[in-house]
């Protein structure tokens, strides 16, 4: 399904569908539940997060308060039914309003580190995007599945004569090919130092070269990875830009993300039978979660667990 269309089309068909979705995944929990003996078992809702990207403002909270509230009735059967039972409501994100994206790979073009393919297309253009805006729904999305959606921006690389990239919109990252420190650190220093010129703010947070950090450790020895955090609003994306600007904002022949993924996300806990802690939690790391499940099933702590038992 192309969530960007039905969310253009028919925003309440796209709520319909994605809560339908989620509820058959809680009618398999409930099943795995009453027959079998089990001490854990993991949902994962899609709903908030497919629904966030595309209604995130505007009529997006009444869409997103009929999400959360089709959730709650199947949570609050199992919470009814089960007796020792704890419920650990997280997410590995949070969102918030999105702006504008940042094309690091035209960065890196301009920094001669990347060399781009020669591929000339209509639709790599501005103007005549927006021209297309006007055609009928239907036939934007046909554009966007033949000739833009499946050419991506790996396809327009020139990886053997390129010295670094980022490889996709989600790694949030930037491949240092040759492995190089001194390839490494002027991209690093780049970045940091790029503005919005319609605000002259900065809009990258910080660049962590993997291995000299502790953000997670890289044990490949071919290449360096930089992990890239960006101030709220921007989003590092691998697309190159139709107009070869560093930060713009986002322009699509269908419904444009209005919301996008954020560090802080939701933490919570509730036992039936009661918790030695109650109230804020406070700010806590996702780290703690696996530590605090052996906790509470009474498992030793594997050594290397990163984290922390909250209970």
């Amino acid at each position: 399904m192309h969530l960007s269309y039905y969310a253009e089309k028919n925003p309440t068909k796209l709520i319909k569908v994605l809560i339908k979705d989620d509820i058959l995944r809680f009618n398999v929990v409930k099943n795995i539940l009453k027959d079998n003996d089990v001490d854990m078992v993991w949902c994962v809702f899609r709903s908030p997060d497919e629904a966030q990207h595309y209604l995130y403002y505007d009529e997006g909270i009444t869409y997103l308060e009929i999400i959360y509230e089709e959730i709650d009735h199947p949570l609050n059967q199992i919470m009814n039914e089960l007796d020792d039972i704890m419920f650990i409501v997280i997410s590995d994100h949070g969102f918030s309003q999105f702006k504008k994206y940042i094309h690091v790979n035209n960065i890196l073009e301009k920094m001669r580190l990347l060399r781009r393919k020669n591929s000339k297309s209509i639709f790599n253009n501005v103007k005549m995007l927006k021209l297309l805006k006007y055609l009928p729904l239907f036939v934007r999305k046909i554009i966007t599945d033949k000739y833009i959606n499946n050419y991506g921006s790996l396809q327009k690389i020139d990886l053997k004569n390129s010295k670094a990239y980022c490889p996709s919109y989600t790694s949030q990252s930037i491949i240092v090919i040759d492995g190089k420190i001194d390839t490494a650190y002027p991209i690093i220093n780049a970045l940091l130092e790029i503005k919005d010129d319609e605000t002259n703010k900065k809009v990258i947070k910080n660049v962590y070269l993997m291995r000299d950090s502790n953000v997670y450790e890289d044990k490949s020895q071919e290449y360096l990875k930089l992990i890239i955090t960006t101030e709220k609003g921007y989003m590092i994306t691998s697309n190159f830009s139709y107009d070869d600007r560093n930060i713009r904002k986002p322009i699509s022949l269908l419904q444009e993300k209005k919301g996008d993924h954020d560090m802080d996300g939701i933490f919570g806990f509730w036992a039936k039978n009661g918790l030695n802690k109650k109230g804020n939690l406070g700010r806590k790391n996702i780290c703690d979660i696996t530590p605090t499940i052996y906790s509470y099933l009474n498992i030793k702590t594997i050594k290397d667990v990163d984290g922390v038992s909250i209970l």
